[in-house]
C-alpha cells in the first residue's frame, strides 16, 4: 500500500493527497470568499486523485471526519467537506458514486441530511451566518446527491475499487 502512495502521490506532485485535503478542509472562513480560479487549482489535486482507487478510499475517509465534525468551533471544515463533496460529484471519478452507492464508503446521504439541521447554538459557535451556510448547503448537496446515486445504482463497481485496500472505518473524535 505504502508504493501506492507515493505512485499516487507523484502524479500530484511532491505533496501526498492528506496534505491537499486538510489545506482544502481546514482553509477556514477564506473558502467562503474564495475565488472560483484558487477554489479550482486548490481542488485540482483532489479530484485528480479520485480516478484512482486508493485516492477515492483517503478521500472519502477524510470528507467522513470533515462531515461528522463535532466542534461547532470548526464549522468551516464541516462547509468545507460539503463543498468537496459538491466539486467531486460534479468535477471528480463517477466511480466514487458507485461505491458510495454500493456501501463502500460511509452513508453519504446520512450525513448531510443530519447537517440540514444544523444547529450553531448548541454547538456553540458565534459566527451568526454558520447555520444558514452550512444547512443550505446540505440541502443544495443533497439535492444534487441524490440523482447521482441513483444513476450510480445502475453503474457496475469499477475494477480497480479497491476492494483489496484495507478499509479504514470513519472515526468521530
Amino acid at each position: 500500500v505504502d508504493i501506492l502512495l507515493r505512485a499516487v502521490a507523484c502524479h500530484r506532485g511532491d505533496e501526498p493527497l492528506g496534505i491537499h485535503l486538510k489545506r482544502f478542509t481546514e482553509c477556514g472562513k477564506s473558502l467562503v470568499d474564495m475565488t472560483p480560479k484558487r477554489l479550482q487549482q486548490m481542488l485540482h489535486p483532489i479530484l485528480e486523485a479520485s480516478y484512482e482507487a486508493v485516492g477515492r478510499q483517503e478521500i472519502m475517509k477524510h470528507l467522513c471526519g470533515c462531515l461528522s465534525e463535532p466542534s461547532g468551533k470548526k464549522w468551516h471544515r464541516i462547509f468545507a467537506g460539503m463543498v468537496l463533496t459538491e466539486k467531486l460529484i460534479n468535477q471528480g471519478s463517477d466511480d466514487l458514486m458507485v461505491e458510495t452507492f454500493q456501501g463502500h464508503h460511509f452513508d453519504l446521504v446520512q450525513k448531510v441530511s443530519f447537517l440540514e439541521h444544523f444547529d450553531s447554538a448548541a454547538r456553540g459557535v458565534t459566527d451568526k451566518r454558520a447555520q444558514q451556510l452550512v444547512r443550505e448547503k446540505a440541502s443544495a448537496l443533497r439535492t444534487s446527491l441524490v440523482p447521482q446515486l441513483n444513476k450510480a445504482s445502475s453503474e457496475e463497481l469499477p475494477q480497480n475499487a479497491g476492494l483489496g485496500i484495507k478499509e479504514q472505518r470513519c472515526t468521530v473524535w
